[in-house]
C-alpha cells in the first residue's frame, strides 16, 4: 500500500538503486564494467552539471491529482469513504477512505562521455523498462505458500529524448509517467451515533445508528 508522496519516490528511485547515492554497474562485451553514480538533481535540466562521467541524474516533477479519477459532486462522498467492521455491541464502525490517484512525473538523464558507454546504457535502459510497463512498488516475497513478489502494481509510460551537446557530452533523458493510488487518509475508527431524534411538526422520526464523521 502507497501510503504517501515520499514513498512513491523513494520507490521509483530503487528501480535505478538500492539507496541514494548507489550506482547501477554495466557491463561491456569484454567483461569490463562501468560504473555510473545515481545522484538525485532537483534543478531544472538545463542547469545539471555533473562534474564527473558517466553519472545518471533522477529530476522529479511535482506530482498531480490524476483528473480522471476526480469525482462529480454527486459522486464525491460514496466515492470518498466506505463504512466497514460495524460493531452494535460497541456502537464503533471504522471508515476507509478512497486512494488518490496522483501522475508523477521523472526525468533518468545519463551523461557519459564515451559513444560506446552511451550504447551500453541504452541497452541497460531497453533491457528493463519498456515504452509502457509496470513497476512493482514496496514489493516483498516470501509469502506463505507464494514464491514470486507482491507489492503496489504502478502503470508507467517512458519516452525517450536526446539533447544535442556540443561539449563532447552525450545526454539521454528517459522521462518516466508513473499513475500512483496514495493511501493518504488512513482507515479510522469511528463512533456511531445512536440515536437522534427528529421534530417534524410534533412528531418524533427515530432513524439507525450512523457513523459519526466530520465533513
Amino acid at each position: 500500500m502507497l501510503t504517501s508522496l515520499l514513498n512513491c519516490f523513494d520507490q521509483f528511485r530503487k528501480q535505478f538503486s538500492a539507496v541514494a547515492g548507489g550506482n547501477i554497474t554495466i557491463t561491456d562485451t569484454d567483461n569490463s564494467t562501468v560504473e555510473l553514480p545515481v545522484i538525485y538533481a532537483r534543478e531544472t535540466l538545463t542547469q545539471i552539471k555533473p562534474e564527473a562521467y558517466p553519472v545518471i541524474s533522477i529530476y522529479d516533477y511535482e506530482p498531480e491529482i490524476d483528473p480522471n479519477f476526480l469525482p462529480t459532486p454527486e459522486q464525491r462522498i460514496d466515492a470518498y469513504r466506505a463504512v466497514n467492521n460495524v460493531d452494535h455491541i460497541w456502537d464503533t464502525a471504522t471508515v476507509f477512505y478512497d486512494p488518490i490517484a496522483f501522475i508523477f512525473n521523472y526525468d533518468v538523464s545519463v551523461f557519459v562521455k564515451k559513444p560506446r558507454h552511451r550504447l551500453l546504457m541504452q541497452n541497460y535502459m531497453y533491457s528493463r523498462f519498456q515504452k509502457r510497463g509496470t513497476f512493482l512498488y514496496n514489493s516483498t516475497s516470501g509469502l506463505p505458500g507464494y514464491s514470486g513478489e507482491v507489492g503496489d502494481a504502478v502503470l508507467y509510460t517512458m519516452d525517450v529524448t536526446n539533447a544535442p551537446r556540443t561539449d563532447g557530452v552525450y545526454e539521454t533523458t528517459y522521462h518516466f509517467t508513473c499513475e500512483c493510488r496514495v493511501h493518504i487518509q488512513m482507515p479510522e475508527d469511528v463512533q456511531l451515533i445512536q440515536q437522534f431524534i427528529l421534530s417534524l411538526g410534533g412528531v418524533s422520526v427515530e432513524t439507525d445508528s450512523q457513523p459519526q464523521t466530520n465533513y
